[in-house]
């Protein structure tokens, strides 16, 4: 009976061995994780909400990339203004609808690259990468735009580019 008796003692201290043994390697296995838990965590805190102001500009330049001319007129106010730095402004929605069809009905492909984007108060700035294949010619300018938005609308657009960049690549 004594045998037996300490078959099963040493049985029931073999289970819970067993069981502080799974609980523990349980436990060490969290706290491995745990760096890459607070990690993603930590990191889905500190990326700030997209602003609307700043969406607005993303969805502005997807309609430029989807060459959709309509689109991208209604992202504009009621007496938008827009600049490219090297030229006059153009204001009013007719003069600047047919700026923008200038270089975008033409285009085999637009695609505008978003490199950084910010904003201060209601200007929105964006360092863009503007790609088109125009004329079979791939055309690339470095450029950035200040976005000024009222009311959820572009009130006025300037770019800043380098002329001379976009004339030597479509010659």
């Amino acid at each position: 009976m004594n045998e037996r008796a300490g078959i099963r003692a040493s049985d029931g201290f073999m289970r819970k061995s067993a069981s502080l043994v799974i609980a523990l390697a349980a436990l060490g296995a969290a706290l491995l994780l745990m760096p890459f838990i607070d990690d993603e965590t930590t990191r889905a805190e500190e990326e700030p909400a997209v602003s609307e102001n700043v969406q607005l500009v993303r969805d502005f330049v997807a309609a430029f990339n989807a060459q959709d001319v309509d689109r991208i007129m209604s992202f504009w106010g009621p007496e938008p203004v827009y600049h490219n730095m090297p030229g006059p402004p153009v204001e009013g929605t007719e003069a600047v609808r047919k700026l923008i069809e200038s270089f975008v009905t033409p285009a085999g492909s637009v695609d505008w690259e978003i490199l950084h984007i910010a904003e201060s108060g209601n200007t929105v700035l964006a360092e863009r990468v503007d790609r088109f294949v125009l004329g079979g010619k791939e055309v690339v300018l470095p450029c950035n735009g200040a976005f000024d938005i009222v009311d959820g609308k572009i009130a006025e657009w300037r770019d800043y580019f380098d002329m001379a960049t976009w004339q030597k690549q479509m010659q």
